[in-house]
């Protein structure tokens, strides 16, 4: 959203909205993003190209929050950068602000750098508080087990898997979201260690409960690894659906070999009718669109 002149950038106005309408889409109107005025801010992020500029708009903001008699908090204000930023500090007025390394924005943890631990460490502790909140129902040993489970997907697994669908996945994180659900479900199978044989040591006890709820939680499809699998695929369609004249996403496209549903809709009724010379029948034996993509597509959008 931008309100005032952020850094030497030209306000956005109407004209550009209609320049750019086939890059933003008909849904997106100029009164969407642009904001006249402000009554109430909380947990505004700023992004700038460089050190200067992000100094501006900091002055910016706040003059403009000034105006309706609010007033910026340089205590609760953090910043991160990359690896093409040299400076430590922020200067707002007489006030030096350090840089930090992570900072949470709409619920994930961001860094300057490539790491994705940090996002996956602060899922999976934004996910233990979920569980906790909601323990008295998921350790209800009266309520079936299913039941159970199935409250825990609508709840932890979304504070779980919340925002990884754009990090780069690999098979540490895949393994560390695995234990840490085979963990939650032990608690709520009532698999403790109290409950195991006197003669068990501790290593036995922790692989022979993995090993016995990883069975389980593979054959009936609850593992959290292919959701997030699914969702990544979703969010990676939605991508190329919508990017539209941005050449980075048009390069997705190429590589993913993306078409709209209703061209592969038309190759099949061509096939359907004998139009077409086509033969490819695993190509087009579902209308679901995950079939458009190749068999490496992650490694390819990761890529």
């Amino acid at each position: 959203m931008h309100f005032g002149k952020f850094g030497g950038d030209e306000q956005l106005s109407e004209d550009w909205f209609f320049e750019h309408d086939d890059v933003l889409g008909a849904r997106v109107l100029y009164e969407d993003i642009h904001v006249p005025c402000v009554a109430f801010a909380d947990d505004m992020y700023l992004i700038a190209r460089s050190h200067a500029e992000a100094e501006q708009m900091l002055r910016d903001v706040s003059e403009m929050l000034i105006e309706p008699g609010l007033e910026l908090q340089v205590s609760k204000t953090k910043w991160i950068k990359n690896k093409h930023i040299s400076a430590t500090v922020i200067c707002h007025g007489t006030v030096e602000i350090p840089v930090v390394d992570s900072l949470v924005v709409l619920g994930s943890a961001l860094r300057g750098d490539t790491q994705e631990t940090t996002t996956v460490e602060h899922r999976i502790e934004q996910a233990w508080k979920c569980f906790h909140k909601w323990s008295r129902l998921l350790l209800c040993k009266e309520a079936p087990f299913a039941s159970r489970v199935s409250l825990w997907q609508r709840t932890v697994q979304v504070s779980l898997l919340w925002g990884l669908q754009a990090i780069r996945q690999h098979k540490t994180i895949d393994r560390r979201l695995r234990t840490t659900q085979l963990r939650m479900f032990r608690k709520m199978r009532g698999m403790g260690r109290s409950m195991s044989n006197e003669n068990e040591t501790w290593l036995a006890w922790q692989k022979r409960t993995f090993r016995e709820l990883a069975r389980w939680v593979d054959g009936s499809g609850t593992c959290v690894v292919p959701v997030l699998n699914k969702s990544k695929l979703s969010w990676v369609h939605h991508l190329a659906r919508f990017g539209c004249g941005v050449r980075e996403i048009h390069v997705v496209k190429r590589l993913l070999l993306w078409r709209p549903l209703s061209w592969w809709r038309k190759q099949q009724q061509a096939i359907a009718d004998g139009r077409s010379a086509w033969r490819h029948p695993a190509r087009f034996k579902t209308l679901r669109y995950e079939e458009q993509f190749p068999s490496n597509w992650l490694d390819t959008v990761q890529f």
